[in-house]
């Protein structure tokens, strides 16, 4: 899925369910739950930004899920990674992100 925007969806962004799918420099803005919702494994999102959302910028349900060069700002919470369902990054580096939004408090997913 390459350069795609979407401003203000109801429900999330970018939803993966599949495996082995990259998302590349797309933008999710708005969004009423999360910018990037990932439950396949061995999925990348690479170079995308998610802002403003009221769920999580990007929420990892899959196994070896890499996350690059991402920005992640302003969400209810930033990143999350379903650990307790066994979910996994492989890859997460050069990411920007700032956890709690302006207008919510912190949460631990």
């Amino acid at each position: 899925v390459p350069a795609e925007n979407l401003v203000g969806p109801a429900g999330d962004g970018f939803k993966i369910e599949g495996s082995a799918t990259d998302i590349i420099v797309c933008t999710a803005t708005g969004c009423s739950v999360d910018g990037f919702d990932l439950f396949g494994d061995f999925n990348q999102v690479e170079g995308c930004s998610a802002s403003g959302c009221g769920g999580e910028g990007i929420d990892n349900a899959g196994v070896g899920t890499d996350a690059l060069g991402n920005r992640f700002l302003g969400n209810r919470i930033d990143v999350a990674n379903r650990n307790g369902a066994g979910a996994s990054f492989d890859q997460f580096t050069g990411n920007v992100f700032d956890t709690g939004g302006t207008d919510t408090l912190p949460e631990i997913d």
